[in-house]
């Protein structure tokens, strides 16, 4: 199956996080289920959503702004899924990425930010 929605806060009740998992095959299942699950965690890492990913030859870049200017990023993508992927390579904490009109820049163009994001 597929996680579909993860509750945002923990239930006082149970003291577990409700999680709806989609299944490829059907069966019906009345009431709850409770399953144990093995979750990956990446601690201290760069993590970017896939939509600012371009694929070029099997190469991954992002744009970075460094200067007031564009600059297209090599970058390493350690894990990748639906959404968004852990970089391995390529960016640091503190390196600001361009998240929309992208596709429009090329290296070198001036860069005017008109809203920030913390992340």
């Amino acid at each position: 199956g597929e996680i579909s929605k993860i509750a945002q806060e923990i239930s006082l009740d149970s003291g577990m996080y409700a999680v709806e998992v989609v299944f490829k095959e059907s069966f019906n299942i009345e009431g709850w289920l409770v399953a144990q699950a093995h979750i990956d965690m990446f601690r201290n890492s760069i993590c970017i959503p896939n939509e600012i990913i371009e694929n070029d030859n099997g190469k991954f870049y992002v744009w970075k702004i460094e200067d007031g200017r564009s600059v297209r990023q090599l970058i390493t993508i350690e894990k990748r899924d639906g959404y968004g992927a852990i970089v391995d390579s390529g960016l640091v904490e503190g390196d600001r990425v361009v998240i929309e009109g992208f596709t429009q820049l090329v290296p070198g163009d001036k860069v005017n930010i008109l809203k920030g994001l913390n992340v």
